[in-house]
C-alpha cells in the first residue's frame, strides 16, 4: 500500500503543531461492483439484531444491483489517518483513525459511531506495544494468518463463526501484542465489563506462528454474555504457487449464549502471474444457530492489475443462501 505523508493544509491550524512533529499517513480502499446478495433466513437467531445481514456488510434483496460495503465486495471501502513518534529512550506513540465508506452514496459507515473501523491510540517499544481504543480483535488477526480469501467479506470461514464468536472489532478495549519471539506473536485483549454493558469482564487471546512455509492461527476467548469459551485454530502451507490451509471452530453467538457453532474448514489456492484462483469449504459439526448443520463454500478469481489494483469475482453459499459479486478494488 503506497504511504502518502500530508501537511492536511485544511486543518493546518489545529493541526500544525503535532505534524511538525510527525507526519500523517492517509491511506484507503475504494472497492465497487455488481452483485446478488440474499438476507439471512428469518430463522437465524441474528437476523433482526443487526441492520447488516452479517458484522460490518450490508445485506439485499435477492435482485442484481451496484454493490459497495456489501457481503459480496472484495472488502469495505475505507479512509483512515495514521501517525507515529519516536519519543526516545526505544519508546514510540503512535494513534490510527479509519472510518468506513459506502460507495453507492458516499456515505460513511451505516452505524453510529462515524470512526467505527478504527480509533486508537498506541504506545510501543522493544517490549512490545500496548493499543487502547476501538481495534481489531486478537482472534481474528490470529485468523488472518491461515485464511485463504484473505479476509475477504465473502469469506465462509469468517461469516460463518464470526472470528471465534467475538466479532471482528472492540470497543474499550486494552490490546497487548508481544514482540517477535522468533517464530511466534501473542496479543491479549481485555474489555471491562463496565465498558461493555455486561455482567462479566471480556477477554481475548490470539497466537500467532510464521516461518515458511508454515502460518498458523489460534484464538480463543469470552463474551459479554458468558457461555462457554470460544476458539478457532487453523494453518495455512503455502509451497510456491499453491497454498492449502484448514481450521476448525466453536463460536457463540452474540446475545444468545447459549447457542453454539463448531465446525471446521478446509480451503486451497493457486496463483498463475496475475490470476489468483481459491476455495474455501466450510462444514458445521454442530449448530444451534439454525437447528440444522450448514456447508458453506466460496469459489474465488483474482486478477491483478497493478500493486495497487484488482478485479474480483466470487460466488458465495452461506447458510442456504446464493451470492455473487464481481468488482474492482483500489487501495492507497
Amino acid at each position: 500500500m503506497r504511504k502518502t505523508v500530508l501537511t492536511l493544509a485544511a486543518c493546518a491550524t489545529l493541526c500544525a503543531p503535532a505534524l511538525a512533529q510527525s507526519p500523517v499517513i492517509v491511506y484507503g480502499i475504494a472497492d465497487a461492483g455488481i452483485g446478488r446478495i440474499r438476507t439471512l433466513s428469518a430463522k437465524d437467531p441474528r437476523a433482526g439484531q443487526n441492520p447488516f445481514v452479517y458484522p460490518d456488510v450490508e445485506g439485499g434483496n435477492g435482485r442484481t444491483q451496484f454493490t459497495s460495503h456489501s457481503l459480496m465486495n472484495n472488502v469495505n471501502s475505507r479512509f483512515g489517518l495514521r501517525g507515529a513518534e519516536d519519543l526516545g529512550a526505544g519508546l514510540r506513540a503512535g494513534f490510527v483513525l479509519e472510518t468506513g465508506l459506502d460507495l453507492d452514496d458516499g456515505a460513511a459507515d451505516r452505524v453510529p459511531a462515524f470512526l467505527q473501523r478504527q480509533a486508537a491510540l498506541w504506545l510501543g517499544s522493544a517490549w512490545g506495544t500496548l493499543k487502547l481504543g476501538r481495534q481489531f480483535t486478537p482472534s481474528l488477526l490470529a485468523q488472518a494468518a491461515y485464511e485463504i480469501t484473505s479476509g475477504a467479506n465473502y469469506s465462509p470461514l469468517n461469516n460463518s463463526f464470526e472470528a471465534a464468536g467475538l466479532g471482528k472489532r472492540a470497543s474499550s478495549a486494552f490490546v497487548y501484542t508481544s514482540p517477535d519471539m522468533g517464530d511466534f506473536q501473542v496479543a491479549a485483549a481485555f474489555i471491562s465489563k463496565n465498558d461493555a454493558g455486561a455482567k462479566k469482564n471480556i477477554w481475548d487471546l490470539g497466537l500467532k506462528y510464521t516461518r515458511a512455509p508454515l502460518t498458523a492461527g489460534v484464538g480463543i476467548n469470552k463474551g459479554a454474555d458468558g457461555g462457554s469459551t470460544n476458539y478457532h485454530m487453523g494453518g495455512k502451507y503455502s509451497l510456491g504457487s499453491v497454498a492449502i490451509a484448514a481450521s476448525y471452530n466453536s463460536a457463540s453467538t452474540e446475545g444468545v449464549p447459549e447457542l453454539r457453532r463448531r465446525g471446521w474448514s478446509l480451503g486451497a489456492s493457486v496463483s498463475m502471474g496475475a490470476i489468483t484462483l481459491a476455495a474455501d469449504l466450510v462444514r458445521d459439526t454442530k449448530n444451534q444457530w439454525h437447528g440444522k448443520k450448514m456447508t458453506n463454500a466460496v469459489v474465488e478469481a483474482r486478477y491483478a492489475f497493478s500493486k495497487h489494483t484488482f478485479a474480483y469475482g466470487a460466488a458465495l453459499r452461506l447458510d442456504g443462501q446464493n451470492n455473487w459479486g464481481l468488482g474492482i478494488c483500489y487501495s492507497f
